[in-house]
């Protein structure tokens, strides 16, 4: 076939589907909501990243006469920029893997479609590319929706404050090429999670639809997560304890090796956990549970970022800071408001997270809804009521939650601990960041936008379950 009669196929079942009333409409809906809440979330860390920036190169006000009486005291606004990257890496990764499973959904639920082209004489590779379009159109269209949305909404973080200053209105917007750049780099991570999506679904010449089934996970994903553990105590005695960027070098290092570590070994203890869970006589708990252990990689995506963060708040909580007192009035004030800043940058980091996190859950939901739709009906043909299988929904969702919040929970305050053995050098009077506050605050935010998306998505259950009418005996 050829190319525009490729790419005029393309647009008219791209409009027709958009056009029906059925799970089609609403699944790129769905997409089109990922793509445009992952795009402002990243334009609006990325105006964060760069007011820290300006602040740094261009400092003003407290900051500005601090550094003219003490030229040192630039360490005070470099750290906040070092942690405005990290923070805007931690953001980063879970938007990612929300527009990655946007694309993945939109690309994997086109499938019966795709196969009725392949029969009709199209290759796989006109199928992969009509596929990976009509994918790259919703991106492109939340994409440019959410950074519109960002750009409205930037006026309203002038009500903070950082380092004893208000956010002014010129720190929140960035010079024009960087929101062109952070499109691009959207649309490219789009497009791989696209292939990657359609690679895993194989259609046959005859239109025969073949899934590949997921991989069971090795013992060698927990042998890491000990090694890790092992270098953290280990890495803080080679810092140097008089430098104190050196320290925070090194703690951001220790951090985003258990940042890599959580993906890894995460899967893995989900299915432990989930392992002894299958045996409960209760047949709801026992079908989740088997949900669960059939494919970790997928509940643990739907938790793993607000994981990490719980991970990250217990952690952070084992470090400690001093102000000190021989400083100039400005110094002072820059430095007394370095804890409630890097409270108000992990609560924000916690909160927008969990956000990223419902949303992802609602979409993974709603499209596994669709996609057990024949078996949902067959169950209710055979007169199995819907609580039942609401209740599989739940426990798949909630219950591998819990366990992996706790989970974190524990192993950041294992780790934490053990960075803080490992430190030879003792503070007067320490301050921390974090704590049992910020982490209990954390659950309770993430349970409850937990909630209000299996909520969101009970309409689309009760619509497919309804949709069948129930086999009657005599």
């Amino acid at each position: 076939m050829a190319t525009p009669s490729l790419a005029r196929l393309t647009t008219e079942l791209a409009i027709q589907r958009s056009h029906t009333k059925n799970r089609d409409s609403l699944l790129i809906f769905l997409s089109v909501l990922a793509f445009a809440i992952v795009s402002s979330i990243a334009t609006i860390t990325a105006s964060g990243t760069y007011m820290f920036y300006q602040r740094y190169h261009h400092p003003y006000g407290n900051l500005a006469d601090a550094l003219e009486l003490d030229p040192s005291f630039a360490i005070i606004p470099q750290t906040y920029l070092s942690l405005a990257f990290f923070a805007c890496i931690l953001i980063v990764i879970p938007a990612c893997n929300l527009a990655s499973q946007a694309a993945l959904v939109t690309a994997q639920s086109q499938h019966y479609r795709l196969a009725v082209l392949r029969l009709i004489g199209l290759n796989r590779r006109q199928v992969n590319v009509m596929g990976a379009c009509e994918v790259l159109v919703q991106a492109v269209t939340g994409i440019v929706l959410g950074q519109v949305l960002a750009l409205l909404c930037a006026p309203l973080f002038t009500g903070l404050s950082f380092q004893s200053m208000p956010v002014s209105i010129d720190e929140v917007y960035m010079s024009w090429y960087f929101y062109p750049l952070i499109d691009a780099i959207l649309v490219a991570f789009t497009l791989v999670a696209t292939f990657v999506g359609l690679i895993q679904v194989s259609i046959s010449p005859l239109g025969v639809v073949r899934r590949s089934a997921a991989k069971r996970l090795r013992a060698w994903r927990l042998l890491v997560l000990i090694a890790v553990l092992a270098v953290t105590y280990l890495l803080p005695r080679f810092t140097d304890e008089k430098s104190t960027l050196n320290q925070l070098f090194f703690s951001c290092a220790v951090v985003a090796l258990l940042m890599l570590t959580n993906d890894i070994a995460g899967p893995f203890i989900l299915q432990l956990l989930a392992r002894p869970l299958v045996r409960i006589p209760s047949v709801t708990v026992s079908w989740a549970f088997r949900n669960v252990l059939h494919n970790p990689r997928t509940v643990w995506r739907r938790i793993s970022g607000i994981s990490f963060l719980i991970f990250l708040a217990a952690f952070v909580g084992f470090m400690r800071f001093a102000p000190g007192d021989d400083l100039s009035q400005a110094a002072q004030s820059v430095t007394e408001a370095l804890k409630p800043d890097l409270n108000l940058g992990l609560l924000l980091v916690i909160v927008i997270t969990c956000i990223i996190n419902s949303v992802s859950v609602m979409i993974s939901q709603i499209a596994a809804e669709f996609s057990r739709e024949q078996n949902i009906r067959a169950l209710h043909r055979m007169g199995v009521s819907p609580q039942p299988i609401i209740s599989v929904n739940w426990i798949e969702n909630i219950v591998p939650f819990v366990l992996a919040t706790l989970s974190a929970w524990a192993l950041g305050t294992v780790a934490g601990s053990a960075f803080s053995a490992g430190t030879d050098y003792v503070i007067e009077d320490p301050e921390s960041v974090g704590g049992p506050l910020v982490v209990l605050g954390a659950i309770a935010i993430g349970t409850i936008l937990l909630f209000l998306a299996q909520l969101l998505s009970l309409p689309t259950f009760k619509k497919i379950y309804n949709s069948s009418p129930q086999v009657r005996t005599r």
